[in-house]
Parts: C-alpha cells; sequence; structure tokens
C-alpha cells in the first residue's frame, strides 16, 4: 500500500468513526426520550390515583369516577410495564458505550495523521498501526448494537452541515471540505 493509500484509508477510518460514534450518540438520546416518555406519564398517572384514591377513601365516590381511577391505574400500570420490558435506558446506555468507543478510537487515528499526513516516505510501522486501528475498528463493529437508521441519517445530517459551517476544523478537514 503506498503511503497516499495509507493517509486516505485513515482520513476514512477517522471520517467512518465519526459517523458511527455520532450515529450512536443519536441513537442513546432517543432510547432516553423513549424512556422517559413512558417513565414521565407512568409515575405521574400512579399518583394522580394513588392520591385520587385516598382522598375519595372515605367518601363513597360515584361510578363513573371509579371506572375512571381504574382505566387510569391500569394505563399507569400498562406505561410501566412497557418501560421495564423495552429497555430504553439500557438500550440508551450501550449505545451512549459504544458512541464513546468510536470518539476513543477516532481521537486515535486524531493522533495518527497528525503524526503521519505530511510524511512521505511514511516510516517503517505506520501501516501496521493503521492496521491495529482498523482491527479495533472491526471489534467495536462487533461489540456495538446495530445503529437506528433514522439516528444514522441524522448524524450523518449533523456532519454535512458542519462541514458546512465550520471549514478548517478536524471534522471539515476530515470530510474534505
Amino acid at each position: 500500500m503506498s503511503d497516499m493509500d495509507t493517509v486516505t484509508l485513515a482520513r476514512r477510518y477517522w471520517r467512518d468513526a465519526a459517523l458511527i460514534g455520532q450515529s450512536h450518540y443519536k441513537a442513546a438520546e432517543r432510547a432516553l426520550w423513549r424512556h422517559r416518555s413512558l417513565g414521565v406519564p407512568a409515575v405521574l398517572l400512579s399518583a394522580t390515583v394513588g392520591t385520587t384514591i385516598f382522598a375519595t377513601a372515605q367518601d363513597s365516590p360515584d361510578m363513573p369516577w371509579r371506572i375512571i381511577a381504574g382505566a387510569v391505574s391500569l394505563l399507569a400500570a400498562a406505561l410501566a410495564a412497557l418501560q421495564t420490558f423495552l429497555r430504553y435506558e439500557e438500550t440508551a446506555e450501550v449505545h451512549r458505550s459504544a458512541g464513546a468507543g468510536y470518539g476513543a478510537l477516532r481521537r486515535d487515528i486524531d493522533l495518527f495523521l497528525t503524526r503521519y499526513s505530511d510524511r512521505s516516505p511514511l516510516p517503517t510501522g505506520a501501516y501496521e498501526e493503521l492496521a491495529r486501528v482498523g482491527r479495533r475498528f472491526s471489534e467495536l463493529a462487533k461489540d456495538t448494537p446495530p445503529i437506528p437508521g433514522r439516528s444514522y441519517k441524522k448524524a450523518l445530517h449533523e456532519m454535512k452541515d458542519a462541514t458546512r459551517t465550520a471549514p478548517g476544523t478536524s471534522l471539515g478537514d476530515q470530510l474534505g471540505a
């Protein structure tokens, strides 16, 4: 592999690590939003039903109020059960951790590019160093969950915006802005 091909491959690894890492962060944000979207209403509904039942314990509420309280109680239980079953909070943490892993990989590639992008010929060992980065990339890909399409598209869109709005940054430089 030529020196130019090695540096080009490193830049491609950098771009892919940045995009995949950002995609995982987007997936984490979405999963956490879903977790809260189920959890907050479940807590509020449970508190409302509990307070209502406590407040009317001495009175004998009319049948429609008992039916409403029962329905709201069932809804709160269903939301809590869904929240537990779907495990969005755990999913968010797994994606956040994956994003951090790709961020660390990207920083290692930054160091590689800082060391070698302006050197020709490349010193002995540069290609082997990049090959190790490639193996780490493969291990990360194997050990992380799939990225939802919507999260990937959002991250890609944001990265394209970043290259238009911030030329001269490492992101803009790496993506060819």
